[in-house]
């Protein structure tokens, strides 16, 4: 299952992080990770349901799953800078714009 975890659904969850990054400051969705999170947790072994989640990561060696995004979005900054067509100048706009996707 640990397997399974790290080979799909992480990279599932992470694929375009550095896109919506900003969606999971917002806390029904740092929830519903933390409930996916759980979930998965859970079924890496046999443990009791009152078991807390940051003690099934530390048992596990998983990370938390807002922590683990965070990392991708670093590495795909890191591994996608400088192949920008254009440059930040030309991406920046001068006319606040306060709507999201």
């Amino acid at each position: 299952m640990q397997w399974a975890y790290a080979d799909i659904v992480c990279p599932s969850l992470t694929y375009g992080c550095l896109v919506w990054v900003k969606a999971i400051e917002k806390e029904g969705i740092k929830k519903d990770l933390t409930r996916l999170k759980r979930l998965v947790l859970l079924s890496f072994g046999h443990f009791r349901k009152s078991t807390l989640t940051a003690g099934l990561e530390v048992i596990s060696y998983v990370r938390p799953l807002d922590l683990h995004i965070h990392c991708e979005v670093v590495l795909a900054k890191w591994r996608t800078q400088g192949h920008n067509p254009l440059s930040e100048g030309e991406l920046a706009t001068h006319s606040p714009y306060y709507k999201g996707h």
